[in-house]
This record gives C-alpha cells, structure tokens and sequence, in this order.
C-alpha cells in the first residue's frame, strides 16, 4: 500500500497539536518521540497478509468444524487473523479458551471487551475458590491523543487493549499495557464498557474487592508494541508466555516481541485455537513449521 498519504496525514495532526494545553508531557509521551516508528511499522504492513496459514489451512478448519454453524464469530476471527488488522474480541476470548483448557485454574473475564459493562460483571471472590489466575481485558476507549487519531485515519478503532491478571498465590495484580503506559499514564481515557470510568478507577476497584486494597500491583513500563495495530496480538502472546509456559512478567515486559515476530505470533495463535479442535488441520509440528 502506499504509505505517502499517511505520512501526510500524521504530518497534519502533529502540527494541530496544541501544545500549550496542560495534558502535553502526556501526549508527548505517548506519541511525539515514538509515532514515526508507530505510523511506519503500520503503514508498512496494514492490510497486508502475514505468514499464517492461509486458503486451504483456515477455510479447511472452518469448514471440518462447521465454524458456519456452530460459532460464526470463531470463523470470522479465524479469517481476520490472515491479515495484518486490530484483533477483535473474538480472537482474544477464543485464545483464553486456549489458556484455560491448558490452566484449568484460569478464569477470563470478558465484559469489559464490549459496551455496556459495569463492575457489576465482575465475579464474586466467592466464586472463585477454584481459580488461582483471573484475567481481565480491557479496552480503553477512542481518545483523541496523536497516536488515536492517526490510527483513525488509517482505518484502525484507535482503540486499545490492556489487561489485568490478578494471582491469587502470590496477591498480586499485574497490569500489562503493550504500549509500557501505566494506569495513571492513561487517566482519563474512559473505558469502552463503561465511559464514566477509567483505568485507575478500575484498578483501584479490583484490588479492593478482590485484595481488600492489599494486593501488590506490578506494571509494564516497557514499550512492547510499537505499531498501530497489534495490542491484541502482544496480550496473547503475554497470557501464553505468562500462564502456559510459566514465564515471570518482567520476563516477558523486557524480552518482547518485535513488530515482525508479532504478526508472525498470529500463526501462533491460529495454531493454538486449532488445537481446541477435535480435527486439527495440522498434524504435526513439521507442517506448522513450514508456516
């Protein structure tokens, strides 16, 4: 694709920024020193196909399964994960799925991905007796910062996905944003389930109902992602190396995944969400290799 417009585009929005206003350290954090990389790496590669298992791999698993049928959203995020584009929900909740069939004592939470979600959705601690991990997505609504609008003009929500995995061993809430932006760093930017409430309101909810306020609370500072597009892709690949493999959060916080690897991880997730099959299309590791 050509990327000229889009450079012209964030050329027009970082000019009209005032800077005069009280929120600009904020905004210069977020965008000014790093949107030249974020606006290349994602022009670079929008709309265009990533190595995943395409034609014959995605159409054969959705139709051995039905996905038509039984889970049309599954056949649509399965579809979506061929191109270089935002992940929905779908794609998120079908990789817990994932999760939690390898760590049956997972639980994910899935209200705040959509509109229309209070706290109330949030389950009782009673209820959780079994559960050792709790997580919680959630996606940060449209704000109006640099990176927002210039993800806008080039066809993304210009919304973004964080997420909260609560440990009930260890009482520790640990707060992943691909973007290294801590809660306060985002302070203001309403929620898309709730728009009267923000991060830090969230955060402070859950370690009192959860921890009665005792929880120690861990937060990325490390900017992981560093395109537009693929905050769903880095969550993924967090709960995987987090939960399935066992790996420490500063682990993984500091030995990230760059922006090629992420959208190569896609084939990755589609292999895993295969795996939920009982008629995988690949057979054996030799094939996924070769993807």
């Amino acid at each position: 694709m050509c990327i000229v417009p889009v450079l012209l585009d964030a050329i027009i929005v970082v000019s009209s920024i005032n800077y005069s206003q009280t929120s600009a350290l904020r905004i210069f954090r977020q965008g000014a020193l790093a949107v030249s990389w974020d606006i290349w790496t994602s022009a670079a590669t929008l709309n265009g196909k990533v190595p995943i298992p395409t034609g014959t791999h995605v159409e054969g698993y959705i139709t051995a399964n039905n996905l038509e049928v039984k889970d049309y959203n599954k056949a649509l995020a399965l579809r979506k994960l061929e191109q270089v584009s935002e992940l929905s929900p779908n794609e998120l909740l079908n990789f817990g799925d994932y999760v939690k069939k390898t760590r049956p004592e997972v639980e994910l939470v899935s209200s705040f991905l959509f509109e229309g979600k209070d706290f109330s959705n949030l389950p009782d601690k009673t209820k959780l007796e079994k559960i050792k991990f709790l997580l919680i997505p959630v996606v940060v609504g449209r704000g109006d910062g640099i990176l927002q609008r210039i993800a806008k003009s080039m066809g993304c929500s210009g919304e973004h996905v964080v997420s909260f995995l609560i440990d009930f061993e260890t009482y520790t809430i640990e707060y992943y944003d691909p973007k290294g932006l801590t809660c306060e760093d985002r302070k203001g930017q309403s929620l898309r389930s709730d728009p009267k409430h923000d991060l830090p309101h969230f955060l402070n909810y859950i370690n009192q109902k959860y921890g009665e306020g005792s929880f120690t609370v861990s937060q990325n500072t490390i900017k992981n992602q560093k395109d537009l597009h693929n905050c769903g892709v880095y969550l993924c690949n967090y709960y995987e190396r987090r939960l399935v493999q066992g790996e420490s959060s500063s682990s993984i916080f500091e030995t990230y995944l760059t922006s090629e690897e992420a959208n190569r991880y896609r084939g990755e997730i589609f292999k895993q969400i295969s795996s939920l099959s009982k008629e995988p299309i690949a057979d054996n590791d030799e094939e996924w290799e070769r993807i």
